[in-house]
């Protein structure tokens, strides 16, 4: 057996001791935000047809066109917890469990609405997306288990079966310009540009290098930078006293790609930010009354990053 296969056999190994262990984490909208703005936040993410605030580009430009000149200023705390465990393994050499450090976050948002004439409205949205800094500090104990040694040398296996600490971190801010048009005096149509920066860094992923095709460029890099742009559309119609409806769509926001993590993520580090849609209502039964609902789909596995197979480059 040659070097090369050993160590490609002990890296898928690595991939599906570690894969195949991994509870996936239930969030409302995966990395995007449940909502953004206090009005949404406070209505469960509700917003492409109802919350007339200044963060109109982040849900559906077209409210502008209905909404109060103002100005909006929000601070969402967030506290996930991530825990990983695998038990199990093979005489409970690669036994482990590690809660993730890095659970609070502090994400400030601001949000800006004006009209320009009786029919034309202009906003500035800043928002962000992520959430995901995650930093499993634990290894296994046991000197000489990682799969890497020609990186590692004894150390001993993080969960997955690299060394040191493991991790990675996403964050992402979006700047979104709206323009909105009351073409009736019922309904109405938005454009927002989307104008991304996103910054990405992993660690202690050393086990996969083996199958990478860029093993110099997968893991313990640092961060790396990233400039994008992308649009969204909405329609927003005042039906009748008591319902208002709304839908809107967002393309891919294409990025630049992370090139100091070409070997790690799919498409020689591209990560653009996945394509979604929505439509909603808001039903007003009397005075000081909303009851709201809405469906969202957010296109992620349109994103290699975030889709493919970890095998299917194997087969």
């Amino acid at each position: 057996m040659t070097g090369w296969t050993a160590m490609r056999r002990r890296a898928v190994a690595a991939c599906v001791l570690a894969l195949a262990s991994v509870v996936p984490a239930q969030a409302g909208g995966g990395y995007f935000l449940l909502g953004y703005g206090p009005m949404a936040h406070q209505s469960g993410g509700i917003g492409v047809a109802s919350g007339f605030d200044g963060f109109a580009g982040a849900t559906n430009p077209a409210k502008l066109a209905f909404t109060d000149e103002r100005v909006d200023l929000g601070l969402l705390l967030f506290s996930p917890y991530r825990r990983v465990n695998r038990t199990g393994s093979q005489n409970g050499t690669y036994d482990l469990t590690s809660t993730s450090r890095n659970s609070f976050y502090v994400l400030p948002e601001a949000g800006y609405a004006r009209h320009i004439n009786d029919t034309l409205s202009w906003g500035l949205t800043l928002y962000g997306n992520g959430g995901l800094n995650t930093e499993y500090p634990d290894t296994n104990g046991q000197p000489g288990t990682n799969l890497n040694p020609a990186r590692c040398g004894d150390a001993p296996a993080n969960f997955f079966l690299g060394c040191g600490k493991v991790g990675f971190d996403l964050a992402q801010v979006i700047v979104a310009p709206s323009l909105s048009w009351k073409f009736h005096p019922s309904h109405s149509l938005g454009v927002t540009p989307l104008l991304a920066f996103q910054r990405f860094k992993a660690y202690g992923f050393h086990a996969f290098e083996g199958v990478s095709s860029a093993p110099d460029a997968l893991t313990n890099r640092g961060y790396d930078e990233a400039f994008g742009a992308g649009l969204r559309v909405g329609w927003f119609g005042h039906i009748t006293p008591w319902l208002d409806l709304g839908a809107a769509y967002s393309t891919r926001v294409y990025m630049e790609k992370f090139d100091k993590y070409r070997g790690l993520l799919a498409d020689g580090g591209d990560f653009d930010i996945p394509a979604n849609f929505s439509g909603g209502f808001a039903l007003k039964p009397v005075q000081h009354w909303t009851l709201a609902g809405e469906v969202q789909r957010i296109l992620y596995g349109e994103i290699r990053a975030l889709s493919n197979g970890a095998l299917a480059s194997l087969q």
